[in-house]
Order: C-alpha cells, then sequence, then structure tokens
C-alpha cells in the first residue's frame, strides 16, 4: 500500500566461470582448473530511512581453484581442491552482511579441501 522498496533484498549478483578438465596429470585423476568472477551491483532499491547507512558500493571478485583425486587402489580416492576467494584482496561490503556498519568483508581466503572416497 506504501509503494515502496521492501528492506533486506539482496542485490543483482552475477557469476560467471570458467573451467578447464583434464583427464590425468602426473599422479592425478580428473584434474580440475577453474576461474571465476563474481559482480555484485549496489543495491539502489533500498527502503529511504530504515537503515544505519546508505547501502555499501558495487563490488567485483575473482576465485581460482585446482582439484584432482589421486588413487590409492581400485576401491578408494583421496581428493585434494585449493581455492583462492577473493583473489586480488578486494576491499568491500555486502549488502546483507550485518557487520558492513563497521568492518569490511572477508580479504583473501585460501581454502583447502580434503574428500575420501571408498
Amino acid at each position: 500500500s506504501r509503494d515502496d522498496f521492501l528492506f533486506g533484498i539482496p542485490s543483482e549478483r552475477f557469476e560467471n566461470a570458467l573451467a578447464y578438465e583434464r583427464g590425468k596429470w602426473g599422479r592425478f585423476n580428473e584434474v580440475r582448473f577453474n576461474f571465476g568472477v563474481m559482480n555484485v551491483l549496489r543495491q539502489n532499491r533500498a527502503p529511504a530511512g530504515m537503515d544505519f547507512i546508505p547501502p555499501p558500493d558495487a563490488y567485483f571478485l575473482m576465485n581460482v581453484s585446482v582439484s584432482g583425486k589421486v588413487p590409492f587402489n581400485n576401491q578408494t580416492q583421496l581428493g585434494i581442491q585449493l581455492t583462492v576467494e577473493n583473489l586480488l584482496d578486494k576491499s568491500y561490503r555486502d549488502y546483507l552482511n550485518r557487520f558492513r556498519y563497521y568492518a569490511d568483508d572477508v580479504g583473501r581466503n585460501f581454502i583447502v579441501r580434503l574428500f575420501y572416497s571408498f
């Protein structure tokens, strides 16, 4: 009835990725390289006067990862994935993060994942 925007709606987000898969590389099987980008626009449809500060600016992040599997025998294998999120260590604040009022979001993030298939 007020013909106004809703509070707390996420802004537009575009994600794209390129992947290269290689069957075998050395001792690793199912090797995969990923390069992804994420572009988040500024939330311009926030209701006026409902928040403590204006919505944060738009931001652009780059992510990379490499993964592969090492076979132990016919039945088991160990999967390894190395990921770097926010590769360029961009300083940004996400509209839906309540910490944005006083702190930036996470910077460069290194992730190591291990998967054991049996």
